[in-house]
Protein backbone atom coordinates (compact mmCIF):
# COMPACT_ATOMS: atom_id res chain seq x y z
CA UNK A 1 0.00 0.00 0.00
CA UNK A 2 2.75 2.02 0.99
CA UNK A 3 6.64 2.41 0.67
CA UNK A 4 7.06 3.10 4.16
CA UNK A 5 8.55 0.08 6.33
CA UNK A 6 6.98 0.23 9.41
CA UNK A 7 9.21 -2.37 10.74
CA UNK A 8 12.17 -0.05 10.61
CA UNK A 9 9.32 2.48 11.77
CA UNK A 10 8.83 0.96 15.24
CA UNK A 11 12.65 -0.37 15.74
CA UNK A 12 14.16 3.03 14.76
CA UNK A 13 10.82 4.89 17.25
CA UNK A 14 11.26 2.01 20.17
CA UNK A 15 15.51 2.62 20.37
CA UNK A 16 15.13 6.48 21.49
CA UNK A 17 13.39 4.80 24.42
CA UNK A 18 14.68 2.73 27.56
CA UNK A 19 12.67 -0.04 28.08
CA UNK A 20 10.95 -1.49 31.53
CA UNK A 21 12.81 -3.96 33.30
CA UNK A 22 9.79 -6.05 32.83
CA UNK A 23 10.07 -5.58 29.03
CA UNK A 24 13.88 -6.69 29.19
CA UNK A 25 12.88 -9.77 31.31
CA UNK A 26 10.01 -10.67 29.03
CA UNK A 27 12.26 -10.51 26.20
CA UNK A 28 15.26 -12.57 27.62
CA UNK A 29 12.78 -15.69 28.95
CA UNK A 30 11.52 -15.61 25.30
CA UNK A 31 14.46 -15.38 23.21
CA UNK A 32 15.73 -18.45 25.23
CA UNK A 33 12.13 -20.64 25.33
CA UNK A 34 11.98 -19.98 21.56
CA UNK A 35 15.39 -21.70 21.38
CA UNK A 36 14.05 -24.76 23.51
CA UNK A 37 10.83 -25.04 21.73
CA UNK A 38 9.03 -22.39 19.38
CA UNK A 39 5.78 -24.01 19.19
CA UNK A 40 5.33 -23.73 23.50
CA UNK A 41 7.02 -20.12 23.59
CA UNK A 42 4.74 -18.89 20.98
CA UNK A 43 1.57 -20.66 22.93
CA UNK A 44 2.94 -18.91 26.29
CA UNK A 45 3.48 -15.91 24.36
CA UNK A 46 0.15 -15.91 23.30
CA UNK A 47 -1.65 -15.97 26.76
CA UNK A 48 0.24 -13.16 28.02
CA UNK A 49 -0.68 -11.31 24.91
CA UNK A 50 -4.58 -11.19 25.55
CA UNK A 51 -4.01 -10.62 29.35
CA UNK A 52 -3.50 -7.07 30.15
CA UNK A 53 -1.96 -5.60 32.83
CA UNK A 54 -4.90 -3.37 34.89
CA UNK A 55 -3.77 -0.26 35.21
CA UNK A 56 -3.69 1.74 38.96
CA UNK A 57 -6.94 3.84 38.79
CA UNK A 58 -5.86 6.96 41.12
CA UNK A 59 -8.83 8.38 43.84
CA UNK A 60 -9.18 11.58 42.48
CA UNK A 61 -10.54 8.82 39.06
CA UNK A 62 -12.22 6.43 41.52
CA UNK A 63 -14.43 9.38 43.10
CA UNK A 64 -14.87 10.32 39.79
CA UNK A 65 -16.03 7.49 38.49
CA UNK A 66 -18.39 6.41 42.06
CA UNK A 67 -20.72 9.65 40.83
CA UNK A 68 -21.57 8.49 37.31
CA UNK A 69 -25.19 6.53 36.69
CA UNK A 70 -23.47 2.96 36.43
CA UNK A 71 -24.87 -0.30 34.88
CA UNK A 72 -23.44 -3.65 34.05
CA UNK A 73 -23.10 -4.55 30.96
CA UNK A 74 -23.02 -8.31 29.94
CA UNK A 75 -20.72 -9.42 27.50
CA UNK A 76 -19.85 -12.84 26.47
CA UNK A 77 -20.34 -14.10 29.71
CA UNK A 78 -18.96 -11.12 31.88
CA UNK A 79 -19.89 -8.29 33.57
CA UNK A 80 -18.41 -4.87 32.56
CA UNK A 81 -19.41 -1.55 33.75
CA UNK A 82 -20.95 0.86 31.97
CA UNK A 83 -20.41 4.71 33.32
CA UNK A 84 -22.98 7.52 32.26
CA UNK A 85 -23.00 11.32 33.09
CA UNK A 86 -25.03 14.49 32.12
CA UNK A 87 -28.02 14.73 29.76
CA UNK A 88 -27.56 15.25 26.01
CA UNK A 89 -26.16 14.47 22.52
CA UNK A 90 -23.82 11.34 24.03
CA UNK A 91 -20.33 11.07 23.65
CA UNK A 92 -18.53 7.95 24.15
CA UNK A 93 -15.01 7.84 25.73
CA UNK A 94 -13.43 4.10 24.41
CA UNK A 95 -10.13 3.48 26.68
CA UNK A 96 -6.63 1.57 24.98
CA UNK A 97 -5.17 -1.64 26.02
CA UNK A 98 -4.52 -1.52 29.83
CA UNK A 99 -6.41 1.36 30.28
CA UNK A 100 -9.65 2.24 31.99
CA UNK A 101 -12.43 4.64 32.42
CA UNK A 102 -11.14 7.09 34.91
CA UNK A 103 -8.34 7.96 32.44
CA UNK A 104 -11.18 10.20 30.61
CA UNK A 105 -12.18 12.21 33.56
CA UNK A 106 -10.80 15.55 32.29
CA UNK A 107 -11.86 15.32 28.98
CA UNK A 108 -15.25 13.99 30.03
CA UNK A 109 -15.91 16.32 32.93
CA UNK A 110 -15.45 19.81 29.97
CA UNK A 111 -17.62 17.61 27.66
CA UNK A 112 -20.31 17.66 30.50
CA UNK A 113 -20.34 20.61 31.30
CA UNK A 114 -20.31 22.00 27.38
CA UNK A 115 -23.87 19.97 27.47
CA UNK A 116 -23.04 16.50 26.57
CA UNK A 117 -23.47 13.03 28.29
CA UNK A 118 -20.41 10.82 28.53
CA UNK A 119 -20.56 6.94 28.28
CA UNK A 120 -17.44 5.38 29.21
CA UNK A 121 -16.87 1.55 30.10
CA UNK A 122 -13.72 -0.77 31.39
CA UNK A 123 -13.61 -3.30 28.57
CA UNK A 124 -13.77 -6.84 29.83
CA UNK A 125 -10.15 -7.73 32.06
CA UNK A 126 -9.55 -4.20 32.38
CA UNK A 127 -10.76 -1.42 35.23
CA UNK A 128 -13.05 -2.99 37.32
CA UNK A 129 -14.67 -5.40 34.44
CA UNK A 130 -14.45 -8.92 34.66
CA UNK A 131 -12.17 -11.38 33.30
CA UNK A 132 -8.23 -11.90 32.74
CA UNK A 133 -7.91 -12.23 28.93
CA UNK A 134 -9.26 -10.38 25.91
CA UNK A 135 -8.47 -8.66 22.32
CA UNK A 136 -9.10 -6.37 19.99
CA UNK A 137 -11.65 -8.00 18.12
CA UNK A 138 -13.60 -8.88 21.45
CA UNK A 139 -13.03 -4.62 21.97
CA UNK A 140 -14.66 -4.15 18.28
CA UNK A 141 -17.48 -6.35 19.31
CA UNK A 142 -18.05 -4.39 22.98
CA UNK A 143 -18.11 -1.20 20.76
CA UNK A 144 -20.91 -2.63 18.27
CA UNK A 145 -23.05 -4.03 21.53
CA UNK A 146 -23.03 -0.84 23.11
CA UNK A 147 -24.65 0.41 19.95
CA UNK A 148 -27.33 -1.92 20.56
CA UNK A 149 -28.03 -1.44 23.74
CA UNK A 150 -28.07 2.10 24.15
CA UNK A 151 -28.21 3.17 20.10
CA UNK A 152 -25.73 5.24 18.43
CA UNK A 153 -23.50 8.16 19.53
CA UNK A 154 -23.42 11.44 18.65
CA UNK A 155 -19.43 11.38 19.01
CA UNK A 156 -16.81 8.97 19.93
CA UNK A 157 -13.24 9.46 21.35
CA UNK A 158 -11.37 6.71 21.72
CA UNK A 159 -7.54 6.36 23.01
CA UNK A 160 -4.61 4.18 21.22
CA UNK A 161 -5.58 0.39 20.60
CA UNK A 162 -9.29 1.52 21.43
CA UNK A 163 -9.45 3.70 18.24
CA UNK A 164 -7.81 0.41 16.01
CA UNK A 165 -11.33 -1.22 18.38
CA UNK A 166 -13.14 1.78 17.11
CA UNK A 167 -12.73 1.78 13.70
CA UNK A 168 -13.26 -2.08 13.37
CA UNK A 169 -16.36 -1.08 14.59
CA UNK A 170 -16.77 1.82 12.15
CA UNK A 171 -16.15 -0.62 9.50
CA UNK A 172 -18.42 -3.01 10.63
CA UNK A 173 -21.54 -0.67 10.22
CA UNK A 174 -21.38 1.70 13.52
CA UNK A 175 -22.39 5.35 12.77
CA UNK A 176 -21.59 8.49 14.48
CA UNK A 177 -20.91 12.18 13.50
CA UNK A 178 -18.19 12.69 14.80
CA UNK A 179 -15.16 10.99 15.92
CA UNK A 180 -12.03 12.04 17.91
CA UNK A 181 -8.56 9.28 17.73
CA UNK A 182 -5.69 10.22 20.41
CA UNK A 183 -2.26 7.76 20.24
CA UNK A 184 -3.82 5.78 17.98
CA UNK A 185 -1.35 3.30 16.55
CA UNK A 186 -1.38 2.60 12.58
CA UNK A 187 -2.79 -0.89 13.01
CA UNK A 188 -2.78 -4.39 15.36
CA UNK A 189 0.46 -4.87 12.63
CA UNK A 190 2.20 -2.16 13.88
CA UNK A 191 1.60 -2.77 17.40
CA UNK A 192 3.11 -6.32 17.33
CA UNK A 193 5.89 -4.26 15.52
CA UNK A 194 6.15 -2.30 18.66
CA UNK A 195 5.87 -5.14 20.83
CA UNK A 196 8.52 -7.22 19.36
CA UNK A 197 10.80 -4.41 19.53
CA UNK A 198 10.06 -3.15 23.34
CA UNK A 199 11.02 -6.74 24.36
CA UNK A 200 13.52 -7.67 21.94
CA UNK A 201 11.25 -10.38 20.84
CA UNK A 202 12.98 -12.69 18.20
CA UNK A 203 11.04 -12.84 14.57
CA UNK A 204 10.80 -16.07 14.49
CA UNK A 205 8.68 -15.94 17.52
CA UNK A 206 6.60 -13.04 16.36
CA UNK A 207 6.03 -15.01 12.54
CA UNK A 208 4.10 -17.37 14.13
CA UNK A 209 2.01 -14.88 16.65
CA UNK A 210 1.08 -13.45 13.30
CA UNK A 211 0.03 -17.07 12.21
CA UNK A 212 -1.92 -17.69 15.29
CA UNK A 213 -3.82 -14.44 15.27
CA UNK A 214 -4.41 -14.98 11.42
CA UNK A 215 -5.99 -18.29 12.60
CA UNK A 216 -8.03 -17.30 15.75
CA UNK A 217 -9.48 -13.97 13.48
CA UNK A 218 -9.14 -14.69 9.77
CA UNK A 219 -7.23 -13.23 7.59
CA UNK A 220 -9.52 -10.02 7.75
CA UNK A 221 -8.39 -9.05 11.14
CA UNK A 222 -5.46 -7.04 9.52
CA UNK A 223 -7.85 -4.86 7.57
CA UNK A 224 -10.26 -4.41 10.40
CA UNK A 225 -7.96 -3.11 12.23
CA UNK A 226 -5.98 -0.66 10.56
CA UNK A 227 -5.98 2.95 10.46
CA UNK A 228 -5.32 2.73 6.87
CA UNK A 229 -8.53 1.44 6.14
CA UNK A 230 -10.06 4.13 8.36
CA UNK A 231 -13.36 5.93 5.82
CA UNK A 232 -12.94 9.75 6.93
CA UNK A 233 -16.93 9.74 5.84
CA UNK A 234 -17.42 11.69 9.15
CA UNK A 235 -15.76 14.91 10.65
CA UNK A 236 -12.92 13.33 12.22
CA UNK A 237 -9.48 14.35 14.86
CA UNK A 238 -6.84 13.02 15.34
CA UNK A 239 -4.46 13.81 17.94
CA UNK A 240 -0.76 12.85 18.39
CA UNK A 241 2.28 13.45 20.76
CA UNK A 242 5.60 14.05 18.78
CA UNK A 243 7.13 12.60 22.10
CA UNK A 244 5.16 9.51 22.51
CA UNK A 245 7.16 6.39 23.79
CA UNK A 246 4.51 3.86 21.99
CA UNK A 247 3.02 5.38 18.76
CA UNK A 248 5.43 7.15 16.49
CA UNK A 249 4.64 10.92 15.97
CA UNK A 250 5.57 9.18 11.72
CA UNK A 251 2.01 7.18 11.67
CA UNK A 252 0.04 10.58 12.39
CA UNK A 253 1.84 12.13 9.32
CA UNK A 254 1.14 9.08 7.46
CA UNK A 255 -2.63 8.66 8.23
CA UNK A 256 -2.37 13.03 7.68
CA UNK A 257 -1.59 11.37 4.04
CA UNK A 258 -3.83 9.13 4.02
CA UNK A 259 -6.81 10.47 4.71
CA UNK A 260 -6.74 14.52 4.24
CA UNK A 261 -10.48 15.20 5.12
CA UNK A 262 -9.86 14.35 9.11
CA UNK A 263 -8.22 17.18 11.20
CA UNK A 264 -4.64 16.21 12.67
CA UNK A 265 -3.26 18.03 15.97
CA UNK A 266 0.49 17.52 16.48
CA UNK A 267 1.77 18.31 20.42
CA UNK A 268 4.74 18.39 22.35
CA UNK A 269 6.16 16.56 25.37
CA UNK A 270 2.74 14.96 26.62
CA UNK A 271 3.44 11.30 25.66
CA UNK A 272 1.32 8.18 25.20
CA UNK A 273 -0.97 8.42 28.47
CA UNK A 274 -0.64 11.96 30.01
CA UNK A 275 -2.10 13.61 26.90
CA UNK A 276 -5.24 12.19 27.88
CA UNK A 277 -5.25 14.42 30.59
CA UNK A 278 -3.98 17.78 28.97
CA UNK A 279 -5.91 20.88 29.29
CA UNK A 280 -5.32 21.54 25.28
CA UNK A 281 -6.05 18.29 24.05
CA UNK A 282 -9.08 18.59 26.04
CA UNK A 283 -9.95 21.84 24.70
CA UNK A 284 -9.50 20.73 21.10
CA UNK A 285 -11.85 18.26 21.53
CA UNK A 286 -14.80 20.15 23.01
CA UNK A 287 -14.47 22.45 20.48
CA UNK A 288 -14.16 20.44 17.86
CA UNK A 289 -17.40 18.15 18.96
CA UNK A 290 -19.23 21.25 19.56
CA UNK A 291 -18.38 23.04 16.34
CA UNK A 292 -21.12 23.39 13.30
CA UNK A 293 -20.08 20.34 11.10
CA UNK A 294 -20.31 22.95 7.86
CA UNK A 295 -17.29 24.71 9.97
CA UNK A 296 -15.64 21.44 10.32
CA UNK A 297 -15.86 20.97 6.31
CA UNK A 298 -13.98 23.86 6.17
CA UNK A 299 -11.28 22.89 8.13
CA UNK A 300 -10.79 19.21 7.13
CA UNK A 301 -6.77 18.19 6.66
CA UNK A 302 -5.11 21.20 8.10
CA UNK A 303 -4.26 21.14 11.58
CA UNK A 304 -5.88 22.61 14.69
Amino acid sequence: MNSISWVSVAEQHITKYKQPLPYQVIGLFFSLMSKVSLRKASEWFGQLWFAPVKGKISEKDQQWLTSARTTQLKFKGKYVPVYQWGYGPTIWCIHGWAGHSGQFRQIAGELIKSGYSVLCIDAPAHGKAQGKRTNLVAMSKLVLTLEQEFGAPYGIVAHSAGGLAVNYALQSGLKAEKTVFISTPLSLDYVIDISQHQMSLPLSLMDVHRSLIEKRFEKQVWDLLSMEKFQDTQPSLFLYDNSDNQVSPEVGLHLQRLHNKSQFSFSENLGHNRILRDENTRDNIVRFIAADPFTIEEKKGSPL
